[in-house]
């Protein structure tokens, strides 16, 4: 995957995040919503990865809830 199709991904993550920004979501929740769109699914590692470049740069938390990650918009 292309560094800017990369960039797509997070962006529509990050929207997708923002529609209920008081709620944490799993890498699989998050995936499974974004992935149903393109006409070629991509793996799970490609959410992971857009996931880690949103937590990178600010524009979301991780959290640990009952030992599992979990992601939001970052309320800062």
């Amino acid at each position: 995957m292309s560094e800017s199709e990369l960039l797509g991904v997070a962006a529509a993550i990050y929207n997708h995040l923002c529609m209920d920004p008081g709620r944490s979501h799993t890498i699989e929740s998050v995936h499974e919503r974004w992935n149903a769109w393109p006409s070629k699914p991509a793996p799970i590692e490609v959410s992971q990865a857009a996931l880690e470049l949103l937590e990178l740069e600010g524009s979301v938390e991780r959290l640990e809830v009952s030992g599992k990650p979990m992601w939001r918009p970052s309320l800062g």
